[in-house]
Order: structure tokens, then sequence, then C-alpha cells
């Protein structure tokens, strides 16, 4: 991010900032061991139904475009990324491709359940 700042791109570069599902299945064994905690307050880790498998950081930063300190409180999926930069795009998507995405590029405008936090 220094260097997009050094180079006056920050203003207008996405960045996306995610991770894969959960902590790993060994995270009650850390958690003895070292004292450390990786699924949180969450319930279990990966291959669960539970927060703790599924629930990831999902963090977008565009200047041009998103209110700093906002914060969608929906359900997203690292799927909707294909749709949300496809109509960034105005790229049409073929009916079979990418069936379970859906665009957030609403959201991210700040049209559609975004909400500042202080």
């Amino acid at each position: 991010m220094d260097w997009l700042d050094l180079n006056n791109l920050s203003e207008n570069t996405m960045i996306i900032f995610t991770s894969d599902n959960g902590p790993e299945t060994t995270w009650e064994k850390r958690n003895v061991l070292y004292n450390h905690s990786s699924n949180a307050n969450l319930r279990e880790g990966k291959r669960s139904i539970d927060e703790g498998g599924h629930r990831v950081p999902f963090v977008i930063r565009w200047p041009n475009l998103i209110k700093s300190k906002s914060i969608h409180s929906g359900p997203v999926c690292q799927a909707d990324l294909l749709a949300t930069l496809a109509e960034m795009l105005n790229v049409n998507l073929l009916d079979n491709a990418g069936e379970d995405s859906q665009s957030l590029f609403k959201i991210l405008k700040g049209s559609m359940n975004l909400y500042l936090f202080q």
C-alpha cells in the first residue's frame, strides 16, 4: 500500500484481502499447546458447518468507490467476486459461468446495505 501511495495509485486501486475456510482441524491442539485460538470465539474449524469453518475475513479497499470505515453486515462469498468484477468491467458471463456468483457491485458503491461505523 505504501508503494501505491508513493506512485499516486492508491485512490483508484482495489485491494482485496480474504482467506480460505477457517482454521485447519488442528486448531484445538494449537489452543492447548500454544494458548492460541485461531478460530477466535467461533465454534469449530475447517470443514465444519459452524461459523468457525466458513467465516473468514473479506476486506475490499478502493477509496474512489468505497467509503472509508464502511461495512456490509450481510453474507458474501468469495465466489461473488466473479460476478462483481464482471459487472464492473461490463462483461457478460455465460449462463453456466459462476451460477452461484452474485455481484456485490451495488453494495460496494454504497447503494445497497452498506453501513458506516465509527
